[in-house]
């Protein structure tokens, strides 16, 4: 999971999007064929923490 977690993240548009927008004002919290948009926001979550510089480790277990 790590490695798909990184290559993710080192997609340009979809990570300057997240650190640029409020991912929760997009999401489908209503479907319940899906994960009410928890999935989202923990990778959103994930990426911020990868990418502000203020830690050395970012946890990817909200993610799984």
């Amino acid at each position: 999971m790590n490695s798909a977690l990184q290559c993710l993240s080192n997609v340009p548009d979809l990570t300057e999007y997240i650190l640029e927008n409020d991912v929760t004002k997009i999401l489908n919290t209503t479907n319940d064929l899906g994960t009410h948009g928890k999935l989202a926001v923990a990778y959103a979550n994930l990426i911020k923490a990868m990418w502000s510089g203020k830690q050395t480790i970012a946890e990817g277990s909200a993610v799984k």
